[in-house]
């Protein structure tokens, strides 16, 4: 081989493949992120999944991944936020409606005492089935 030569490269090899962009694995990790963060790493992996998406550089499935987990996980606190919240400002409420409900429950409870038994001990308090046999 002289200098003038230069040796071709192997049959079916490309000259140089394009560097992948990490942008979707960084939308997928920033969307699971958001699960510690309520919900504000769900956006940012959100909007970059559709940015990865739309310029077509890296794993489309993986910017698809990122925008489903980041909209579930953003759906996700969306729901949680008001149900963990919830009892903090409904609490003086909460509270009055179970004073209330157990003091119902104490009266009922005395009413029905001194409806079945009255003036008989609770021993001989009559049983809704037969009493069993005697041996002997």
């Amino acid at each position: 081989m002289t200098q003038s030569q230069t040796p071709s490269p192997p049959q079916g090899a490309s000259a140089a493949a394009p560097p992948k962009s990490r942008l979707p694995l960084v939308a997928l990790l920033l969307s699971l992120f958001g699960l510690c963060t309520c919900g504000l790493g769900a956006i940012a992996g959100l909007v970059c999944g559709i940015v990865a998406l739309k310029t077509g550089k890296g794993s489309s499935g993986l910017a698809t991944a990122a925008i489903i987990v980041g909209a579930l996980v953003i759906g996700f606190w969306f729901v949680m936020v008001p149900m963990l919240g919830l009892p903090i400002f409904l609490k003086n409420e909460i509270n009055e409606w179970v004073r209330d409900t157990w003091e119902q429950v104490k009266q009922d409870t005395a009413q029905e005492k001194d409806d079945s038994f009255g003036d008989r001990p609770r021993d001989t308090a009559p049983l809704p089935w037969p009493a069993p046999a005697q041996p002997g």
